[in-house]
C-alpha cells in the first residue's frame, strides 16, 4: 500500500545524542539560573560579572514597597544564622542563610537560599541583591526570644534563589577598598548632632532596665575586649552547635556576647581595643551575658561620633603594658665616657619635655624607691608580661602562649615591680590598680578570657622602660633567676604564695636609693632607665 504523504522522518534523521539521559546528566541543565562555576568566580566591587537581563530600579531600603518589582540595592549584614534543610534531591536547596541587613534608611530580612555556592557573609558584610520581588514580613523568624511583644525582626522581606532564578543575584563585596570601607556604616536613624545619645546605653544602664522590664529595647555601643576560643556545646534536643565568648566594655563595666554559627564566624576576624559594636535588642542574663536572638542588630564599626571616642578610649587602655627597650635610640657609651656628668631631677625633666617634647634627653638622676610590688605581682601571677594582637600577656612565666592567635612568646619582667621612684621634686608612679573586690574569683566574670591572668582591670602603660642591664643591676641577677628562687609554682592555676626569697629582695629594694643613667625620646613618650650605676 502506498504511502499517503510524507512524515517528518522523511526529512530528519533521529539524533541519537537527543534520548532520554540520566537525571545525573541533565542535572545542571534543568537549573534556569547559573552554574556553580559561575556563581563561585571572583567578583568585583562593580559586579561586572553578571550582568541582568532586565532593568533593575537601583534604592535604598526605606524606598523599597511589597510587591512584584525588580530592584537592587546595598546592605550591611546586622544579622545572621544558617537554616540547614535535608533533602535528597540535587534539586533542592540544602539550606537558607536568614539575613537582616540594613541601611541608614531602613533593614529588610533577606532569606537567600544556596545549594553548592558558599557566601561569605558574616556580621558587617557589604553586599548588593538584585530581586524581583518584595514581600511583608507577617511573622517574625525562628528565635529563641521569649518576648513576645516585640516587633519583626523586619518589616519587609525577600526570598531568594540565585541558583534557580536567573531575576536574582547577589554580590559580596570587599571592605579592603576606600571606596566602600563606610558605606552603610551609619546607624538605623542616627542623626548627627542629635541630643540625648540617640537613645545609647551604658552597659550598666542597660542590665537594670532589662532587669526591671524585659521587653524594653536598649542599644549599647562596646568595644571588643577580647576574643574566646571556640567551643562545641549541645542543647537539650541533642543538635551541636560552635560557639564563642566575645568579651565586651564600655566606660562603665564589661559584660560577655555569645554567638553562635555565622556570626560566631565573623567574630574570628574582629581585633580587640580596635573593634567598635553597636548592639540593639539583645537579651540580658544574670550573669552579665547577652544572648543574640533573630532580632538582635550588631552594627561592625559604626560610622559615628561616639564610636570614634570609644575606639580612642579602648585604644588608651590597650597600651603596650610592657614595652621592649629600644635599642639604638640613646648613646649610653657615649655619655658614660663623657668627663662631664650632667644631673638631672623629675621637675627639671618636666620642664624641659614640656618645653621641647621632640628633643632627646640624657643624664643622670639620684632617685629613691619608695614602692615595691614584686610579691603583689607575683601572687597575681604578674611578674612576666608581654602584648600580642592587642592583648596584655601576664604569667609567673618566662613564655606564655597568645590567647588569640597561639603564638608563644618570650615575657618580659613586669616594670611595675617597681612601684614608684621618688626624688626631692617630685615622683614617678607605676604601681598597678588596687584588685577589684571578688573580680578573679568569679567564674562568670569576664576574666576568665585571659588564658593566663584572671584580672581584668584595665592595664595602662607605665611611664618607665628599664633595659635589660637595668635590670640585672639593680636586682643582682637575672630576672628569669627570679622564678627558680620562688617557691609556690603556679602550675596548679591558683594564685601562688611568694616566698620568704621574694620578701627578701623587695625589703632590700624599698626604700633604696639608687643613680640612673636615664633618656627620654619623644618618639618614644617614655622615660628610659638605661644604667643602675649605683
Amino acid at each position: 500500500m502506498a504511502r499517503s504523504g510524507a512524515t517528518i522522518d522523511d526529512y530528519f534523521r533521529p539524533d541519537a545524542s537527543s534520548r532520554k539521559r540520566k537525571w545525573t546528566d541533565l542535572h545542571d541543565e534543568i537549573r534556569d539560573g547559573f552554574s556553580v562555576d559561575e556563581l563561585t568566580a571572583p567578583q568585583g566591587d562593580d559586579s561586572t560579572t553578571w550582568k541582568p537581563r532586565q532593568n533593575y530600579e537601583d534604592v535604598l531600603i526605606g524606598e523599597l514597597t511589597p510587591g512584584p518589582r525588580r530592584v537592587t540595592f546595598m546592605a550591611r549584614v546586622v544579622n545572621i544564622y544558617d537554616l540547614p534543610v535535608a533533602s535528597k534531591s540535587p534539586r533542592a536547596a540544602k539550606g537558607c542563610l536568614k539575613i537582616l541587613a540594613k541601611d541608614h534608611t531602613g533593614r529588610i530580612l533577606i532569606s537567600l537560599w544556596y545549594i553548592d555556592v558558599e557566601y561569605g557573609l558574616g556580621l558587617g558584610s557589604l553586599f548588593t541583591v538584585w530581586t524581583p520581588h518584595v514581600s511583608v514580613s507577617k511573622s517574625n523568624p525562628k528565635s529563641g526570644s521569649t518576648n513576645q511583644g516585640r516587633e519583626n525582626a523586619a518589616p519587609l522581606m525577600t526570598s531568594i534563589f540565585p541558583e534557580r532564578d536567573g531575576a536574582c543575584h547577589v554580590v559580596v563585596h570587599e571592605d579592603t577598598a576606600p571606596s566602600t570601607g563606610r558605606i552603610c556604616r551609619v546607624p538605623l536613624g542616627y542623626r548627627e548632632g542629635q541630643p540625648h545619645g540617640h537613645g545609647l546605653s551604658s552597659l550598666v544602664e542597660s542590665r537594670e532596665l532589662a532587669r526591671r522590664d524585659a521587653s524594653v529595647e536598649t542599644k549599647v555601643l562596646v568595644y571588643v575586649k577580647a576574643v574566646g576560643a571556640v567551643t562545641r556545646v549541645t542543647n537539650t534536643k541533642g543538635h551541636s552547635s560552635d560557639k564563642i565568648d566575645i568579651g565586651i566594655g564600655d566606660e562603665s563595666g564589661e559584660a560577655i556576647l555569645t554567638l553562635y554559627g555565622r556570626m560566631m564566624l565573623s567574630a574570628l576576624r574582629w581585633t580587640p581595643f580596635s573593634t567598635i559594636l553597636l548592639v540593639s535588642r539583645v537579651n540580658w542574663r544574670l550573669d552579665w551575658r547577652l544572648s543574640v536572638t533573630a532580632q538582635t542588630m550588631i552594627d561592625v564599626d559604626p560610622d559615628i561620633v561616639e564610636a570614634e571616642w570609644l575606639r580612642r578610649v579602648a585604644v588608651g587602655l590597650s597600651r603596650c603594658v610592657n614595652q621592649v627597650y629600644p635599642e639604638g635610640v640613646f648613646d649610653v657609651e657615649t655619655l658614660e665616657s663623657a668627663p662631664v656628668k650632667l644631673k638631672f631631677t623629675l621637675a627639671d625633666i618636666d620642664e624641659f619635655v614640656r618645653a621641647r617634647p621632640n628633643e632627646i634627653y640624657m643624664g643622670y638622676m639620684s632617685l629613691l624607691i619608695t614602692e615595691v610590688n614584686l610579691t603583689t605581682l607575683y601572687t597575681r601571677r604578674r611578674l612576666f608580661s608581654s602584648e600580642c594582637c592587642n592583648m596584655p600577656l601576664f604569667a609567673n612565666a618566662v613564655a606564655a602562649d597568645c590567647g588569640q592567635c597561639g603564638r608563644n612568646l618570650e615575657l618580659r619582667l613586669n616594670p611595675q615591680v617597681i612601684g614608684a621612684l621618688t626624688d626631692e621634686t617630685g615622683t614617678i608612679s607605676c604601681s598597678p590598680p588596687p584588685p577589684s573586690r571578688g573580680a578573679s574569683n568569679s567564674w562568670n566574670s569576664p576574666a576568665r578570657f585571659y588564658p593566663i591572668s584572671r584580672d581584668t582591670r584595665p592595664m595602662t602603660s607605665t611611664p618607665l622602660i628599664w633595659s635589660p642591664q637595668a635590670w640585672r643591676q639593680l636586682l643582682g641577677r637575672e630576672p628569669a633567676e627570679l622564678l627558680t628562687a620562688a617557691a609556690g609554682d603556679d602550675s596548679a592555676g591558683k594564685a601562688a604564695s611568694p616566698s620568704p626569697f621574694l620578701g627578701y629582695i623587695q625589703s632590700r629594694l624599698r626604700f633604696l636609693r639608687i643613680t640612673v643613667m636615664f633618656g627620654w625620646s619623644g618618639e618614644l613618650g617614655k622615660l628610659a632607665i638605661c644604667r643602675v650605676v649605683g
